[in-house]
């Protein structure tokens, strides 16, 4: 099920935004007259609360898989961007171009200044932002997966646990497979052989012999 689009995010995407803005002023032309205490204060904003979104969004996906899939396809568009990069620096700043920096742009990486710096200068950021991604996302769900078995591993211990569910047999149960959770439960009741919940008939089925006051559902 796709999860509500969650406008707070939005909100603080566009905050973010306008501090960016705000930032290159204030640390550009700003630093003329602006007091230095407001232009470190919009060092609090920008770049922290973009590593606070990603972690937000984070939990929309929920996989360090797919999270490091969204980084390839991030440094894909990046390979694409580099190629109209060399071409407008072999077209207008020729003697500027060293072919060995190439394979450092791969790497999000400029060893040497030239004369298109906002591209160097606006980059920077894409080596901490794929570390802490990739870090962070392995740390959530490990904790996650720890905390999920542990539970359920308390909860076998103690009491019988089964699963009643509307959908198709084979694909309920591969995804229980794939998630690991199978061998968790006693009996799985699908719906696909019975009648569907709320049924009375449905939960009678996952009860079994014991008595209503006994289970919780």
């Amino acid at each position: 099920m796709k999860k509500a689009r969650n406008y707070n995010i939005d909100f603080l995407r566009g905050l973010a935004t306008l501090s960016i803005i705000l930032i290159h002023t204030a640390w550009w032309s700003g630093t003329i007259y602006l007091p230095s205490w407001f232009s470190n204060l919009t060092l609090l904003i920008d770049v922290p609360v973009f590593i606070f979104i990603s972690g937000m969004s984070f939990n929309y996906v929920n996989s360090a898989i797919k999270n490091i899939k969204a980084i390839i396809i991030q440094w894909k568009k990046w390979l694409l961007f580099l190629i109209f990069y060399t071409i407008l620096l072999l077209i207008f700043f020729k003697e500027q171009f060293i072919v060995k920096d190439v394979l450092s742009w791969i790497a999000y990486i400029f060893p040497h200044s030239n004369n298109i710096e906002v591209v160097a200068g606006s980059i920077w950021f894409m080596i901490m932002y794929i570390q802490v991604s990739i870090i962070s996302s392995l740390i959530i769900c490990g904790v996650k997966y720890f905390a999920k078995s542990k539970t359920l591993e308390y909860l076998k211990n103690k009491y019988e646990l089964v699963i009643l569910s509307n959908w198709l047999e084979k694909s309920q149960m591969l995804r229980l497979k794939n998630a690991k959770l199978d061998k968790y439960f006693k009996e799985f009741y699908i719906t696909e052989k019975i009648k569907m919940k709320p049924s009375k008939e449905s939960f009678n089925k996952a009860k079994g012999d014991r008595k209503e006051i006994e289970c919780v559902m």
